[in-house]
Parts: C-alpha cells; structure tokens; sequence
C-alpha cells in the first residue's frame, strides 16, 4: 500500500531520532541483510538503513533491491542514511522496542504498572 506525502511527512518526523539498525557493507544486499531487515521492521516498522557503498546510484540501487525484496517502501534519504516503511501485519505481536521508549525508567514504570494491576486484581 503506497504512502501519501502526508503520511510520508509524519514518518520522516517520527524517524527523525532513529538510529540506523541496518548497516549494507561491501557485500551488498545479502540474505543475511534481508533477513535482519524482516525482523527489524516486524518489531520496529519504521528503520533507518546505512548503505557504506560506493556512489549514490548504487546505494539507492541496493536500497530498493532490499524494499522490493522485504515488500517495504522507501520514505526518505539523505546521503547514506534511508527510512524504510512497512506497516507492521495485524497478527504480529508487538514488544517492547528500544524506540517505543524515551528512557529505561518510562519501561520499568510501565512493566511495574503492569504487574501493580495484575497484583490488584487479585
């Protein structure tokens, strides 16, 4: 499903503070990329790439090999840094993500709220 200008620009904004967690080296797209890549964006949806390739054709290149092969959608780029988008399936379970997160004491506080109404409830 292609993404709007309108939903492109709120993607970009909520990328904005990501981390690449994808990194393509001199060995381009492999199956180990790819696979790294399904998992990143079951858990996450939304990551950043790092292409450490040669010229800005063959970056983009190996970028969209890996969109078309992972069914994700280029969102933006800058240099050798890529947003890639793919709406996460219903039925996947979502956890905790780094990035769900500001800091470790938002989590904490959330699990332990969880266990407070768990223990309430009883």
């Amino acid at each position: 499903m292609p993404v709007n200008s309108r939903q492109r620009k709120e993607l970009k904004a909520a990328a904005h503070h990501l981390k690449p967690v994808i990194r393509i080296g001199q060995h381009g797209v492999s199956e180990g990329v790819i696979a790294e890549t399904d998992i990143s964006l079951n858990t996450h949806e939304l990551i950043k790439v790092h292409v450490q390739q040669g010229e800005r054709n063959e970056r983009l290149a190996a970028v969209e090999k890996l969109c078309q092969q992972v069914s994700a959608e280029l969102i933006h780029h800058i240099g050798k840094v890529f947003i890639i988008y793919r709406k996460r399936q219903e039925s996947a379970n979502k956890t905790f993500a780094p990035h769900d997160v500001k800091h470790r004491s938002q989590a904490k506080k959330a699990s332990s709220a969880h266990l407070f109404h768990v223990k309430a409830k009883k």
